[in-house]
């Protein structure tokens, strides 16, 4: 009953705080597509400035420094073969004669589209450059005091083209402004290592459990969102002649495909439309579903079980050192990162952003609770002015993300103005606790267990996630672990056909307070063991006999 409480009380905080990131709409996700389709893009969404209003400084406090993240502009099409395979299953449909009519004018588009996109697969579109003249040009009217004379202005980005490019034209809009202003720009490697913290190139490499929630779309698959949510057959039925789709066509996959060119078309400006494709229920439809797996990977979502947010600590680490180094000088100054849609997802969650937190069980909930098109759109940005007053020790924060001003679960006698001491601390505690949080192994999905015996005090050892029920079940291959508050759904196992016997030991302080056995003598257990847990403590596993 407890933990159906605090579930029940983390979803309606998650609720409320998504509320109120964007107070003035009041609308769900479907309402707020249906009204503007472009939203249907997600992280497609092109970035728009819609003149939020802003809370004026406390008396006599003045801007000196701004630490910033931004994602790159609009792009096209990420992948070459976003373009290539749509235009081959068209293409192959139409020898073969499978088109219809209509399938065939949309196959003319399909043609148009990938021509202009030819080569261009992930570059920055002109309109990405625009979005960043424009933001830089607003931060620059707003805190000229940060601008002014020769204040040295550090820019860093990852090694993409587009986020270099990004970075560029945010740089020569502010030195169109102000040309005596000290810019150095940098790009390799070392800055990728936290601006873009999932590069395998520049990082050791995070978790393989990880990179496969990442890479994979069979988690998708198996819990049947996508068959639940996305219907393609009335679009089939319009593109193919007689209504019969070749037998060798994934729907959905095509359906997916032709969302993807359709909501593209903002970030290209082609003049190649694909809207008359959808209803407005498909458009929200497979948004929802890019959503989830958005949810998932990069945000709050249990399915990354806290990698999400663990990868992100060497982002927000950089940007607090660098900030307390600005501080040391106390001239004006503004560093300037330029990354991806990836790594801005769990940053805003990490730092505690309204509508970027929600931990949502139900999967028909995430949609409302949290949503990429306003996380990370194109050009997505993080804010962060610093203020001080002459003749006080206190320095004063303001965080705006996508310009929109955050108000933090902090307390604060002027919010949304946070003293840095205490912002420091709170995001030192958020740190910690994604570092002590996010999951080792074992992965999401099972793991085998070799050469431990029900005596051997040595047995793998995981770190569990404090006060909570933890369940361990035992196929005939392997020993499955999940943390019930995360993973809701039973996992699956098959019967048990050997003679196994599973030993679970809770240990606090090297100190074991309870064990429980699961043996064929027990069949009640069903082949699995729970324990409930009331304080943080390490989980101690193994099987007797050993498996081979």
């Amino acid at each position: 009953m407890t933990v159906r409480i605090m579930r029940f009380t983390k979803l309606l905080l998650g609720l409320g705080l998504a509320a109120c990131a964007w107070p003035l709409s009041g609308q769900n996700a479907r309402q707020e597509i249906y009204a503007d389709p472009d939203k249907a893009g997600g992280v497609y969404y092109a970035y728009t400035y819609d003149n939020p209003a802003r809370t004026p400084a406390p008396e006599g406090y003045e801007p000196f420094y701004i630490s910033h993240y931004g994602r790159h502009g609009s792009r096209w099409l990420l992948r070459a073969s976003e373009y290539t395979e749509v235009l081959e299953t068209f293409g192959k449909a139409a020898r073969e004669g499978a088109l219809s009519e209509f399938g065939q004018d949309v196959l003319r588009r399909v043609e148009r589209a990938c021509s202009d996109g030819e080569g261009r697969a992930g570059d920055l579109t002109p309109l990405g450059a625009e979005q960043h003249y424009g933001i830089a040009e607003r931060m620059f009217e707003s805190y000229p005091e940060v601008f002014r004379g020769n204040a040295r202005v550090d820019a860093q980005s990852t090694v993409v083209v587009r986020c270099v490019l990004s970075m560029a034209a945010f740089c020569d809009q502010l030195r169109r402004m102000n040309p005596e202003l000290e810019i150095t720009r940098t790009a390799n490697n070392r800055t990728t290592r936290y601006l873009n913290f999932f590069s395998t190139a520049a990082n050791p490499g995070p978790a393989p459990e990880y990179l496969n929630l990442l890479k994979s779309e069979s988690w998708i698959e198996a819990e049947g969102f996508r068959e639940s949510r996305m219907h393609p057959e009335r679009l089939m039925a319009r593109l193919f002649a007689g209504g019969k789709v070749p037998a060798d066509i994934d729907q959905r996959e095509l359906m997916q495909q032709l969302w993807a060119l359709t909501v593209n078309e903002q970030d290209t400006r082609s003049g190649i439309t694909f809207r008359d494709l959808f209803t407005p229920d498909e458009l929200y439809a497979v948004w929802e579903c890019v959503n989830y797996r958005f949810y998932h990977q990069r945000g709050p979502g249990a399915l990354n079980r806290g990698y999400a947010l663990r990868y992100a600590t060497a982002l927000l680490e950089e940007i607090i050192a660098r900030a307390d180094s600005a501080l040391v000088r106390g001239v004006p100054a503004a560093d300037l990162r330029f990354g991806h849609d990836g790594n801005l997802m769990p940053l805003t969650c990490l730092m505690a952003f309204d509508g970027c937190t929600a931990e949502v069980s139900d999967p028909g909930l995430i949609a409302d609770a949290w949503r990429d098109y306003r996380i990370s759109p194109m050009a997505a940005n993080i804010q962060m002015i610093f203020y001080r007053k002459e003749g006080t020790a206190d320095i004063l924060v303001r965080i705006l993300h996508n310009e929109h001003e955050m108000y933090l679960p902090l307390a604060s006698a002027r919010p949304p103005y946070y003293k840095w001491d205490d912002l420091r601390a709170f995001y030192h505690r958020r740190i910690a606790e994604a570092k002590g949080t996010a999951a080792e192994p074992p992965s999401a999905g099972s793991r085998s267990i070799t050469g431990s015996r029900a005596s051997d005090p040595g047995g793998p050892t995981y770190p569990t996630k404090g006060r909570g029920l933890y369940k361990a079940s035992l196929s005939r291959s392997a020993l499955h672990y999940s943390y019930s508050p995360i993973f809701r759904s039973a996992l699956k196992t098959r019967p048990l056909r050997v003679d196994k016997e599973i030993v679970i030991t809770w240990a606090s302080d090297n100190r074991e307070f309870s064990s429980e056995k699961s043996s064929r003598k027990n069949p009640s257990c069903n082949n699995s063991i729970s324990a409930a847990v009331s304080s943080s403590a390490c989980l101690r596993i193994w099987v007797n006999p050993p498996f081979a």
